[in-house]
């Protein structure tokens, strides 16, 4: 293996884990191979929430301007009682991260993030391959890697499975299946012109009713995110697939006026089946580690598996930066990574429990949000967004 082989880190899937896994990596001196099994980038899933932690992973990379530029600023999350319509609590994220110095809170279209992060990666040495499947680990030794992707052998120094959910490297060492959690996710993209007079448009709104909840940001000048979540439906085995609005609108038949409103106005709906990968599996072996949805993902009730999947891309650079083993740089984030990941997901599912509470249950949440209040709600997540990303270098 040549020297310049040995030192090229592989990372197999080009969504936002391993875009940032490169320019991270890249940041720090070493270069990449980036290979992706789409013919091109992916814009699935419309928008995702950009918390603190995440931006200021963006900030270190020289990103984070860019990113705003494309992006809508979260000052608020209202919550509002689904039935009745009426305001729980606004929490003013604008105010108190301003107060504590975090950056901002944004909610941008992925295809615009994924955008910023491709000309980003176009200004490195690296390489980025679309169509370029991962079919097979060939060799995973004390000297390298080598792997096969779209029929072609390329060796590195290691090997990083940032493929997404559905990873085909996450079972060659890692015994955690998929779980399906018995919800599902409606999602489609709104014109704010197609939206009912008097219909909220702005700040990022949370609606929480029985067994299901319904969430809406800008995302650009012109368009609304809308993310309906219901229990009780069948699982599928695909990763979204097209819905009809009336199937989406048949588990709102009781909520307030302007929440079924604002889903009528929306066309082109995508169903997504929500499911998780447990993050206290392996996620190394010798040259080869998982980062992102392959390793942990997470229902997504505290926006946080896309901050996740940033933080450990920063996370994983560091360690390859700083220790010339591979498998022992490898060891050092997942040990570094996975406590911290764990916490998040299980309160994500704490979340996603409290969200469809229903009856006396829901009056107990509700009456409980009111009394800690939009600001102790923004500071009691401050163990999440505070976490501090690692210098480029040492």
């Amino acid at each position: 293996m040549s020297n310049a082989n040995q030192d090229t880190v592989l990372i197999a899937g080009a969504g936002i884990a391993g875009l940032t896994s490169a320019l991270f990596l890249e940041a720090c001196g070493l270069p990449t191979k980036v290979f992706e099994r789409r013919e091109n980038a992916s814009a699935e899933g419309a928008g995702i929430q950009l918390t603190p932690n995440a931006m200021r992973v963006f900030d270190r990379l020289g990103l984070a301007k860019t990113i705003r530029d494309n992006a809508f600023e979260v000052n608020t999350l209202t919550v509002r009682n689904g039935k009745t319509g009426k305001p729980v609590v606004t929490v003013p994220f604008g105010d108190v991260f301003r107060k504590t110095g975090y950056p901002s809170y944004l909610v941008i279209h992925r295809h615009d993030l994924m955008t910023v992060l491709c000309d980003a990666l176009s200004k490195t040495s690296s390489t980025l391959a679309y169509g370029r499947p991962f079919e097979s680990l060939e060799r995973n030794g004390t000297s390298g890697v080598t792997a096969v992707f779209g029929g072609m052998r390329e060796e590195g120094r290691c090997l990083i499975g940032a493929d997404g959910i559905w990873s085909k490297i996450r079972p060659l060492f890692n015994d955690r299946d998929l779980t399906f959690e018995n919800r599902v996710a409606y999602r489609c993209l709104v014109d704010k012109a197609q939206v009912p007079n008097g219909a909220s448009t702005g700040d990022l709104t949370v609606w929480l009713g029985p067994n299901a909840h319904f969430v809406h940001y800008p995302v650009g000048k012109d368009r609304l995110n809308l993310v309906c979540v219901v229990r009780g439906e069948e699982r599928a085995e695909k990763w979204s697939t097209p819905a009809r609005k009336k199937d989406v609108l048949f588990h709102y038949g009781s909520w307030a006026k302007e929440a079924t409103n604002l889903i009528s106005g929306g066309e082109n709906w995508t169903r997504w089946p929500l499911f998780t990968v447990e993050p206290d599996g392996d996620w190394t072996h010798n040259r080869v580690a998982l980062i992102g949805d392959a390793a942990h993902a997470m229902v997504p009730f505290l926006a946080q598996g896309g901050a996740m999947a940033i933080e450990d891309a920063a996370v994983l650079a560091h360690a390859l930066a700083s220790n010339a083993d591979a498998k022992d740089a490898l060891l050092d984030y997942q040990r570094e990574r996975q406590e911290r990941v764990f916490k998040v997901w299980v309160e994500a599912h704490q979340n996603g429990r409290r969200y469809h509470w229903r009856g006396p249950m829901a009056m107990a949440r509700d009456f409980g949000l009111r009394q800690i209040g939009g600001e102790g709600l923004a500071r009691r997540y401050n163990w999440i967004y505070g976490w501090q990303p690692p210098a480029l270098r040492d």
